[in-house]
Formats: structure tokens, C-alpha cells, sequence
């Protein structure tokens, strides 16, 4: 049982590492998005949620 905790830790670990990795992902989407459209801040966010139900 021992033996298994690194692994664990090493599993937590990625899967924290992908969430923040995707969280920067929708923020930088958001950010462009943001830039090219100017005023239209909601369908923004509608792409964005679009976005994420894809997955």
C-alpha cells in the first residue's frame, strides 16, 4: 500500500495540472474573442460556453 501513494499523488497531480491548463486555455480564448469582437462581451461568452459543452 505504500507503494501506491506516489502514484496517487502523480495521478492528483496531472489532473489538477489539466484543469489549470484548460482553465488558461478558456481565458485566453476568452481574451481573443474579446479583442476581435470589441462591445459584443456576451456572444463572447456564448462561444465560450459552446465551447466548453463540446468537450
Amino acid at each position: 500500500m505504500p507503494q501506491m501513494m506516489p502514484l496517487m499523488w502523480f495521478f492528483l497531480f496531472m489532473y489538477f495540472t489539466i484543469i489549470y491548463l484548460m482553465f488558461i486555455v478558456m481565458i485566453y480564448y476568452f481574451l481573443t474573442n474579446f479583442k476581435k469582437n470589441g462591445v459584443n462581451l456576451m456572444e463572447t461568452g456564448n462561444k465560450n460556453i459552446n465551447f466548453m459543452f463540446k468537450w
